[in-house]
């Protein structure tokens, strides 16, 4: 009998080694991304099946069809809370909900009615039920309380930043380099429409300093 830490790695994709080499039908409409789809469904039918599949595993229709909105919302709460007996205590460390919703479309990928709505004769798409979407839900409102996990998107440049940045390059070690990283960093914001980044830069005697709205240079 597996151990529970097994389950959670297996959930987590630590038990698995190597490359998904699994030959997928041949489909104009397929989506780029299948074969990452196919990643997340290995992870969830591995987890939820208890079991090792190969590399090569094709999941057959039946299994998908067999598959149920509790399977997914236990194995998403063990990526995403580490259990599976949720408390109002619990805070979302493993996942953000734009995470979930990636899950969400990845596993029915290959479901025969994956663009059917769960319903209550039990049939139908198991990622589009209440349950699954009730639980994005509840990780999307503590992500705004400021208790899920942290975003790790990149994020656009801010004033302060770009004076740190600019200090840096006044302190290069050499005088071509102060000039050169300078030169390159002063037309930047133009084309990406930030030029309010520039507004408390002034290029003179190569400091850092406020010149008002715009950037002027001195004659």
């Amino acid at each position: 009998m597996p151990s529970a830490r097994t389950r959670l790695d297996r959930a987590n994709g630590k038990k698995r080694s190597g490359k998904l080499t699994v030959t997928l039908p041949n489909d104009i409409n397929a989506p780029l991304q299948r074969m990452r789809y196919y990643g997340v469904l290995f992870s969830f039918m591995g987890y939820t099946h208890d079991t090792d599949f190969p590399l090569d595993h094709m999941f057959s229709e039946q299994q998908m069809i067999d598959t149920t909105p509790e399977q997914i919302f236990d194995w998403v709460c063990v990526k995403t809370y580490g259990h599976t007996n949720l408390s109002q205590n619990d805070n979302p460390y493993g996942a953000r909900a734009v995470t979930i919703e990636y899950w969400k479309k990845s596993i029915p990928h290959p479901h025969p009615e994956t663009n059917n709505p769960w319903t209550a004769q039990r049939a139908g798409n198991p990622c589009r039920s209440k349950l699954v979407d009730n639980l994005i839900k509840a990780v999307r409102l503590e992500e705004c309380r400021k208790m899920g996990k942290k975003s790790r998107a990149d994020r656009g440049s801010t004033d302060n930043g770009y004076k740190q940045i600019w200090g840096i390059a006044d302190r290069a070690s050499d005088e071509g380099g102060r000039v050169r990283y300078k030169a390159w960093m002063a037309p930047q914001p133009h084309p990406i429409a930030k030029g309010r980044l520039v507004a408390h830069v002034g290029r003179t005697s190569g400091r850092v300093r406020r010149c008002g709205r715009r950037a002027t240079r001195d004659q």
